[in-house]
């Protein structure tokens, strides 16, 4: 690391969670740091080890400003976690959720699915940067209605994590994808406790084929999910968990979780 990082990283990591430190981050501090193209670089991030690249918004949140990346979510869903839990994280992107979650499921199992190559190569190297994580399992596939090969678009615009089967952006790349019971089935997962899903607006078609065809023991108790206004979507997928007898429990704005009820 650098010291032009280590020194603003000494600071943005101590900053407050005021709109003002947000902001400064984001618009300043991030911007200044990425004036010239940069090399990624490992961080730890919640006491373990991601390589972040500092161009990227996820990742450059998770650089800068780590004690409040998703911090709300990741607050309410450790209130209610077990330690035996079986967690699926859908979309996961390079990682996060699925590493800081490991420690909380200790006795418990993640299973990580990441679409796109690129990232999941990331997801790869920071679960070798933290070899004390054995309950950590990953899979390259996209995840869909039924069996089939998608064309996902890529975000080029400095988000990785904002690629999309719905897109139309002219960079893609082509994906296997499965439906989520199969995966359950081809991975001998016996209970879900918790999803988290976060796929860019493909949520509803996955989410209903699920919901249809999975046995009562292979619905999820808790789902966090994003449901962002801004991605054309299938379907209101927040009415279709409620239609399923699940209720919101925490909104989040673009995040909800919803439990299942009895």
């Amino acid at each position: 690391m650098n010291r032009e990082l280590s020194f603003f990283l000494f600071f943005t990591r101590k900053f407050p969670n005021w709109a003002i430190c947000r902001i400064l981050v984001n618009r300043v501090i991030a911007p200044l740091y990425n004036r010239k193209k940069r090399n990624n670089v490992v961080a730890k991030v919640h006491g373990f080890n991601m390589q972040l690249e500092p161009s990227e918004s996820i990742d450059s949140g998770l650089l800068f400003f780590p004690q409040y990346f998703d911090y709300r979510e990741l607050e309410a869903i450790c209130g209610v976690v077990s330690n035996e839990w079986t967690i699926l994280d859908i979309g996961s992107h390079i990682g996060f959720y699925s590493l800081y979650l490991s420690n909380k499921v200790s006795l418990g199992k993640i299973f990580a699915f990441e679409a796109d190559p690129t990232n999941f190569r990331k997801l790869q190297n920071n679960l070798k940067l933290n070899p004390e994580i054995s309950n950590v399992g990953i899979v390259n596939v996209g995840v869909s209605d039924k069996s089939e090969t998608l064309s996902l678009g890529l975000n080029t615009s400095g988000n990785k994590s904002g690629n999309s089967f719905l897109s139309n952006s002219n960079n893609r790349i082509e994906v296997i994808c499965k439906p989520l019971l199969d995966l359950l089935f081809e991975l001998s997962i016996q209970k879900v406790n918790l999803i988290k899903i976060d796929i860019e607006g493909f949520e509803y078609r996955v989410l209903r084929q699920y919901l249809k065809d999975a046995p009562y023991e292979l619905l999820a108790d808790w789902i966090l999910i994003e449901d962002n206004p801004t991605i054309s979507q299938e379907g209101n997928t927040i009415e279709l968990l409620i239609q399923h007898n699940y209720v919101m429990v925490k909104n989040f704005g673009l995040n909800k979780l919803m439990k299942r009820g009895n």
